[in-house]
């Protein structure tokens, strides 16, 4: 379940230390902060180490609720996917 990111990042930098988001929900099914509210803070923090969602698999693999086939199966999906391969892109400095 996606939480608010700034929460979080709040946290870390009390204690000084590294923050890794594992394992989000890309699908915004469970509320939380937007997608693009949620990677701009991770991008645009410097505390944070990086992230990892769940799952990302051909168009051939049949998976949970959170399997994102890329490059998407639904608009929805699509539009997505663009915003976690731009993130992607962000994330290595490009």
């Amino acid at each position: 379940v996606r939480s608010s990111a700034a929460s979080d990042v709040y946290k870390r930098q009390q204690y000084n230390k590294v923050y890794y988001v594992g394992e989000f929900d890309w699908t915004g099914m469970y509320g939380g902060d937007a997608l693009t509210d949620f990677l701009s803070t991770i991008e645009n923090t410097t505390s944070i180490a990086g992230d990892l969602y769940w799952a990302l698999y051909d168009n051939a693999h049949r998976g949970d609720k959170y399997t994102l086939h890329y490059p998407g199966d639904t608009p929805g999906m699509q539009a997505r996917a663009q915003l976690l391969r731009m993130h992607a892109s962000a994330m290595q400095g490009n």
